[in-house]
């Protein structure tokens, strides 16, 4: 029986249709090249548990974890990886990123972090208004300064990332779409027809449609009172 001790490696992922690439290394407690691990990389990493036959992991070399640390800064600092179109590499080892070509350093992160702290000092914190019940007064302010206000259309591409949400909520449900010739059906069968209106027994609202049976009757507010 095989006996797998702790060691640190150095591994690279290829992606097999771009040939793309991606180093990093693993050096945590109790690692070793047969543990499962895929990799820290918020980036690959969900795209390697989607298409897992489009990789392939190459072990590069296995050590000490001090020495697999510098081997990996070393490969990263060699081919330039941040900068090169055909790695997946955000960063050298030198603890600066690069997205969308801003490189940020580890200073400047901080200052960031203190800014922020600084402008916004209650940011991240409980707000002391929560589960505080609005006044009346301040309710008809809120709906007020809402007044006259448009809303900024969607864009094409937004209301197309909408549809496909939508329609892959429906086919969780199982729920199977109309056909055009139903729909056309049903257009001819109720055209000219008013909805059945119904009256809620316990506030006397009277209306049509599923909001009824949503608000009213067994669910409505006043039921009891």
């Amino acid at each position: 029986m095989e006996t797998i001790t702790h060691t640190s490696f150095v591994y690279k992922w290829i992606h097999l249709p771009t040939g793309k690439w991606y180093i990093g290394s693993r050096t945590a407690k109790g690692c070793h090249p047969k543990d499962g691990y895929i990799s820290s990389s918020e980036l690959i990493k969900p795209l390697i548990k989607q298409h897992p036959t489009e990789w392939k992991r190459e072990i590069i070399k296995t050590g000490s974890p001090e020495e697999m640390v510098k081997l990996e800064t070393t490969l990263l600092e060699s081919l330039d990886a941040k900068n090169d179109p055909m790695s997946f590499n955000q960063h050298n080892g030198d603890g600066k990123f690069t997205r969308t070509g801003v490189i940020v350093s580890e200073e400047t992160r901080k200052k960031q972090s203190e800014t922020i702290k600084r402008v916004h000092p209650n940011r991240g914190k409980p707000s002391p208004n929560r589960g505080k019940i609005a006044s009346e007064e301040t309710r008809k302010k809120q709906s007020e300064s809402k007044l006259g206000k448009k809303r900024k259309p969607f864009t094409e591409q937004t209301i197309e990332k909408m549809k496909i949400a939508s329609k892959v909520r429906a086919e969780k449900r199982g729920y199977v779409p109309c056909s055009n010739d139903m729909k056309e059906y049903f257009r001819e069968k109720y055209k000219g027809q008013k909805k059945q209106e119904h009256t809620c027994p316990h506030c006397g609202k009277v209306g049509s449609g599923g909001s009824m049976l949503r608000w009213h009757f067994e669910n409505c507010k006043h039921k009891g009172k």
